[in-house]
């Protein structure tokens, strides 16, 4: 099995375990990886010409975003499988990403609430991928 794909798999338990033990934060923060990680193993394994180009871009022009620019490119690859379910994925990514960046950045409380419905963007997104891509 790929690192990346035992990273994002031990980062969806953690999510759980972590919202078990009310530890809100480090949960979005485990959630929106686990999904990352996954993205970017399926770039890196079936479309290593994407992820090289991302890679590349991002050094030429020394700005960008590597998270965005993976999304992007995945959300591309995976709108062939199911239009919906692509604009669902791309919703829900950057949705985590958001939940990600006020977690981690901002001087905000983190409730339950947040890190059950990152829980839930999570379950759905892998079921996606696996569903469709069978990864």
């Amino acid at each position: 099995m790929s690192f990346l794909l035992k990273k994002s798999d031990q980062n969806r338990h953690a999510t759980d375990f972590l919202i078990d033990k009310m530890l809100y934060a480090p949960a979005i923060h485990c959630g929106y990886y686990s999904c990352f990680q996954k993205i970017v193993y399926i770039l890196i394994d079936y479309y290593p010409d994407d992820y090289d180009f991302i890679q590349q871009q991002i050094k030429e022009r020394r700005k960008g975003s590597l998270h965005g620019s993976c999304i992007k490119a995945f959300i591309g690859r995976f709108r062939p499988f199911d239009r919906r379910d692509a604009l669902d994925l791309d919703t829900m990514l950057n949705d985590l990403k958001g939940f990600r960046i006020n977690s981690d950045y901002n001087d905000d409380e983190v409730k339950p609430a947040d890190a059950n419905k990152v829980k839930e963007i999570v379950d759905k997104t892998h079921f996606l991928i696996k569903r469709h891509m069978k990864v």
